[in-house]
């Protein structure tokens, strides 16, 4: 048996409390920046992606910071029925061609930015709330 593997099984014989003590810090201290990493990347500006047929109501929402409302005016009274259902079957299911839809789509985010923010049609986000506040 090597000195330190010998050494080690000494120090959890003489003090497990200190050891167990030292694990779950270890394991809080790791957990807890993962999650800083996390919420850094969630806070970092980011573009909003062109609509692309893979993309479902939800994720537009979300992606393009508009409310669900915007989207129920181009899909009709069913958008967080659809949230999970990506473009390209709702296209099919409201019997519109994909690139049209897309087209009403991009509108419809692009109208709400102009009547809600002074600069969100020239950034590609949306950054007030219609108030000239700044939103957090």
């Amino acid at each position: 048996m090597s000195p330190l593997l010998h050494q080690l099984r000494q120090i959890l014989r003489r003090y497990p409390r200190l050891v167990v003590l030292l694990l779950i810090s270890i394991l809080a201290t790791g957990f807890f920046s993962l999650r800083a990493l996390d919420e850094m990347r969630s806070l970092a500006p980011h573009d909003s992606h062109p609509l692309a047929p893979w993309m479902t109501p939800r994720y537009i929402v979300k992606n393009h910071d508009v409310p669900p409302e915007v989207l129920r005016d181009v899909l009709g009274d069913q958008p967080m029925d659809l949230k999970h259902i990506p473009l390209h079957r709702i296209a099919r299911r409201l019997d519109v061609p994909l690139p049209d839809l897309v087209v009403e789509l991009e509108a419809a985010i692009e109208d709400w930015r102009r009547a809600n923010t002074g600069d969100g049609a020239a950034t590609g986000k949306a950054t007030g709330n219609g108030t000239g506040q700044v939103r957090p």
